[in-house]
């Protein structure tokens, strides 16, 4: 459900997916199953079998209030882990982009309302529960391969739907003796322009290279529109 803390007409950045939010999830190291013709990462997949826990999820002590199992043998461990989450939304607080907060280790697909929104370090085309990652993360704080720092991606406002909205994931490892695996996730939305949106990052001194993923989400007229303003 929307964190209404975080929403009034007076706010355009409020919360869809809390970081701490509980999510269903699958460690057993194999195919998530296709339950009544559906894929996993469907919204009407019936999740049977399937684990609920706390976010953030993992293993090797990096924080995670879920631990999840990886199959007992350190040098054999599961390669991926998959995760779903729903929320409520009504056609008076849907956004015109959403920002996902990921934290991975190593890399992630994610889906919305059954759709790929993001990839980050998965190779490209069909993947299943052995494929693995194609960059290894790492404690060395200050890359762009640092475990426990969140990516932020944008996502199009218009993949959401009025009522019910799943948001799925799917995280893999590099390699089966990895000493930790990390996922969470936080879901926010936004009704700014993406010129107020961005200005207000870059005066945090966020993400310089946002206003590019924000711009893939609008139309082309809106992004010239869009480009203009930022460069004012």
């Amino acid at each position: 459900m929307l964190n209404s803390s975080k929403f009034s007409t007076k706010k355009t950045i409020f919360e869809f997916v809390s970081a701490s939010s509980t999510w269903e999830y699958f460690d057993k190291g194999t195919n998530p199953g296709t339950e009544s013709g559906a894929e996993w990462f469907q919204p009407w997949f019936i999740p049977e079998g399937w684990l609920k826990g706390q976010s953030k999820f993992g293993y090797g002590v990096d924080g995670e209030i879920t631990t999840i199992n990886f199959g007992g043998d350190l040098g054999n461990k599961h390669i991926a882990y998959y995760f779903r989450h729903s929320f409520e939304i009504n056609n008076e607080n849907k956004p015109r982009f959403l920002i996902a907060n990921v934290v991975r280790d190593d890399g992630v697909i994610i889906y919305l309302n059954g759709k790929e929104v993001i990839r980050d370090g998965m190779p490209d085309g069909p993947v299943s529960p052995t494929t693995t990652a194609n960059i290894t993360r790492g404690p060395e704080k200050g890359s762009n391969r640092y475990e426990l720092e969140a990516g932020r991606f944008a996502i199009n406002g218009e993949l959401l739907e009025d009522g019910n909205n799943v948001i799925c994931a799917e995280v893999h490892q590099a390699n089966r003796n990895s000493s930790d695996l990390g996922f969470q996730l936080e879901l926010l939305g936004s009704n700014n322009e993406v010129k107020e949106y961005v200005n207000g990052l870059l005066t945090k001194g966020e993400d310089l290279d946002l206003f590019d993923k924000v711009s893939e989400c609008f139309t082309k007229t809106n992004l010239e529109k869009s480009r203009r303003g930022f460069q004012i």
